[in-house]
């Protein structure tokens, strides 16, 4: 299981409010903030192989004001699955 939920790491890279990098993993795209969440699936489904099950804590509430939009939600779900898990 990775744990992308409210308060974890990689949930503070998604959240625009907590993720204050100028590089390819911050900034105001969604697309950048999402990068490291996006790696982590893509290169543990490659060490797992296609058949180990990999589950995503995905928060759907950050707890903070101004957190992830529901479309960003929707949008990592999406490439999440997209991704392999």
């Amino acid at each position: 299981e990775i744990m992308g939920s409210e308060g974890y790491l990689i949930n503070q890279f998604l959240v625009s409010k907590t993720n204050h990098r100028t590089d390819e993993y911050g900034g105001e795209h969604f697309g950048n903030r999402m990068r490291m969440a996006l790696e982590i699936v893509t290169e543990t489904r490659k060490a797992c192989g296609k058949d180990f099950i990999i589950i995503f804590r995905l928060s759907m509430l950050d707890l903070v004001k101004d957190g992830s939009s529901w479309e960003e939600i929707k949008t990592l779900a999406q490439a999440l699955e997209d991704a392999g898990v």
